[in-house]
């Protein structure tokens, strides 16, 4: 009977639909999204947060295109932004913030121009479907009297980066922290998501939902997220496929099918996207990113990228780094 019922439960989570209260917003008690999600399909969610400030736009990130793999999201504290971006369904979009309002762009290629005495509060983050598409993506600009919850959530967590990782504006998961240290900041980070999920929801914007993505998928998915490039050897396909009880075609067929792109490619997508993100720090030279990223040399590393992005790594500091 105990087995009984610990099926049933099962099953009950499984069918479970979700639907998303919104507590302390204005409006309805509810609001509905057009298609209603079960706890299984968030679980396959990757949440990371990329880093998280409080302060003024330095000139060099005032002004210029922007080509971005994760979602941003600004609190104008003083001074103005105009942004030109993509919107839904690949048309521009063009948003301006002032003070006490919140500017959200997803992973696109972006125009900003901050003012000269532009300070924010600025969360950058991923969240999106193993396919690597975001759960939200179209941009927006919210008004923080009507969403009080967004920065109560958010300071918080800037309070807490800025007293463990003081100075640190990018690539926040290089950082040193111990599991305390890293449980504490993923419990504020998971609070700020509630509430902007929620503010994105009662403003009408639906999140983006995955369709039912194959286990062996999911675990060849996981393994590739992990992938030491330094240390592992060469992927080989037969080996991989064979993890999950396939042959190397039938996985490259419902990769293909689920996601889009064969296993290869998605790793290749997952280093092209460590590669971007490294660049953008200055303190780490093209030589060094070449070998975290199994590169046998600096030129081997610039061919591939170049190849990619139709820029060379420094070329691609340069524009985003400034």
């Amino acid at each position: 009977m105990a087995d009984q019922g610990r099926r049933c439960d099962i099953r009950c989570l499984q069918n479970l639909r979700i639907k998303v209260q919104i507590s302390d917003m204005p409006g309805s008690h509810y609001t509905s999204i057009q298609e209603l999600f079960r706890i299984e399909d968030f679980s396959t969610l990757k949440p990371s947060l990329l880093w998280c400030y409080e302060g003024i736009v330095h000139e060099p990130n005032r002004h210029g295109m922007v080509a971005e793999p994760h979602t941003v999201a600004w609190l104008l504290v003083s001074g103005n932004v105009h942004v030109e971006t993509a919107g839904k369904g690949g048309g521009r979009v063009v948003l301006d913030a002032v003070p006490g309002q919140w500017l959200f762009a997803g992973p696109a290629e972006r125009r900003q121009d901050f003012s000269d005495d532009a300070s924010i509060l600025s969360i950058s983050f991923r969240l999106e479907w193993p396919s690597g598409d975001p759960l939200i993506a179209e941009p927006c600009v919210l008004d923080s009297r009507e969403f009080p919850a967004l920065v109560r959530a958010a300071r918080p967590l800037a309070k807490l980066v800025q007293q463990h990782f003081p100075g640190v504006r990018a690539h926040l998961w290089k950082c040193g922290a111990d599991l305390v240290l890293f449980f504490e900041m993923q419990r504020l980070f998971s609070a700020w998501l509630a509430v902007y999920l929620r503010a994105m929801v009662s403003s009408g914007i639906a999140p983006a939902r995955s369709p039912g993505i194959d286990p062996r998928v999911l675990e060849i998915v996981r393994r590739l997220d992990h992938y030491d490039w330094r240390s592992e050897q060469p992927l080989q396909d037969e080996a991989l496929a064979r993890e999950v009880g396939l042959g190397p075609r039938q996985l490259d067929r419902l990769f293909i099918q689920q996601l889009g792109q064969t296993p290869r490619a998605y790793l290749q997508k997952c280093r092209l996207g460590l590669a971007t993100a490294l660049l953008t720090d200055v303190s780490v030279t093209v030589k060094q990113i070449a070998y975290d990223l199994g590169f046998s040399s600096p030129s081997h590393f610039s061919n591939w990228f170049r190849e990619a992005t139709g820029r060379s790594p420094r070329a691609y500091r340069q524009n985003e780094a400034g």
